[in-house]
């Protein structure tokens, strides 16, 4: 969880101080989330929190959610595991970053 924090923090500030790269990360975000079949399940769970943790942080909306409403990845259950771990990550750090 530490090592995805730093990744979501270097992109954080690269989206701060170069705000042109937001909306084409968020496009890539979304392209890369169609290929969740091509990620084995360690990688898929990575992604997942990364995306809960730039989704906890704005860096993300949830709207890149809705690229995962692809036919085949609700039908393997990918999408659905996939975006239960990312909530769960991004409930975790929101509550937590709420705590401090």
């Amino acid at each position: 969880m530490e090592t995805m924090q730093a990744y979501a923090q270097v992109f954080n500030k690269l989206i701060r101080r170069y705000k042109y790269l937001e909306k084409g990360f968020e496009e890539e975000i979304k392209k890369l989330l169609l290929f969740l079949k091509g990620f084995t399940e360690s990688e898929r769970n990575k992604l997942a929190m990364l995306t809960g943790i730039l989704l906890a942080k704005s860096n993300l909306s949830a709207a890149i959610l809705s690229s995962l409403f692809n036919e085949n990845l609700v039908k393997e259950g990918t999408y659905s595991s996939f975006c239960r771990h990312a909530l769960f990550v991004h409930c975790f750090v929101f509550l937590w970053t709420e705590m401090k």
